[in-house]
């Protein structure tokens, strides 16, 4: 999926990015590291999903959250 990363939290080692695809409302995704800045366009590479996932750290449960690889999108 690529879409724009319209919200970013930082939580220990993980980044949770809020990513709007080119069609359809918004996904929250989760990866090691910083991830990307708002505004940048990404591709999320999905290892998996889950749903009504509670973060502690965050003290937020996301109705549905992909765990993955989040790398810049070529831009052509």
């Amino acid at each position: 999926m690529i879409g724009t990363v319209e919200e970013r939290l930082r939580a220990g080692s993980y980044t949770y990015l809020a990513v709007r695809p080119d069609s359809g409302g918004p996904m929250w995704a989760v990866t090691l590291g910083g991830g990307h800045p708002v505004g940048a366009r990404v591709s999320v590479r999905s290892f998996g999903r889950r749903t009504e996932f509670a973060s502690r750290r965050l003290q937020r449960t996301f109705p549905v959250l992909v765990f993955g690889v989040v790398s810049r999108a070529d831009e052509r």
